[in-house]
């Protein structure tokens, strides 16, 4: 009977041992699997820490674009205030112009008119002259008319009183 115990105590550290063994196998293919497993995880956490670097400098890069976008943003508000206020000096310079262009509008025909009564005027005493140098050729005329009726008149006259003059010597 104590064989037969040692024999069955023997089976069953056999039976131990090949279960030890299986799990030894099944520990180490696990192990293998995790070593697997970690050395993927690393992988994953060197290629995650990339990322987040690359991130990091993205983000950095948007930051300093941002800042310049706003810089860039002021400056060109501060360019169409600039610009805004040249319009607005040119709006007012314009303005004073047109006031100006019709201030002298109003004056050119103020001054037309005045030329146009003027220049009535002028035309009227035109007139006027022409009729006043008809009446004078018309006087001129009937004087020069008149000068030649006194000179043959004074000859008549000058025969006469030569004849009557002689007619008085003879006497």
């Amino acid at each position: 009977t104590r064989i037969t115990s040692l024999e069955s105590r023997i089976e069953k550290i056999k039976t131990e041992n090949s279960d030890l063994r299986y799990q030894l196998k099944t520990q180490n293919g696990d192990q293998k699997d995790l070593q697997r497993n970690l050395a993927q995880h690393n992988r994953q956490r060197a290629r995650i820490e990339k990322l987040n670097e690359d991130l990091k400098k993205m983000h950095e890069g948007a930051k300093k674009k941002a800042k310049d976008a706003r810089e860039e943003v002021k400056t060109m508000r501060k360019e169409i205030k600039a610009k805004e206020e040249e319009i607005k000096k040119k709006e007012k310079e314009c303005n004073a112009m047109k006031e100006s262009v019709g201030k002298m509008r109003i004056s050119i025909r103020k001054s037309m008119e005045l030329i146009r009564k003027k220049q009535e005027k002028h035309e009227e005493q035109a007139d006027k002259i022409d009729e006043q140098e008809e009446v004078i050729a018309q006087l001129q005329k009937e004087l020069q008319d008149l000068r030649e009726h006194q000179h043959q008149a004074g000859k008549e006259t000058n025969v006469v009183n030569h004849d009557n003059d002689e007619k008085e010597e003879g006497t």
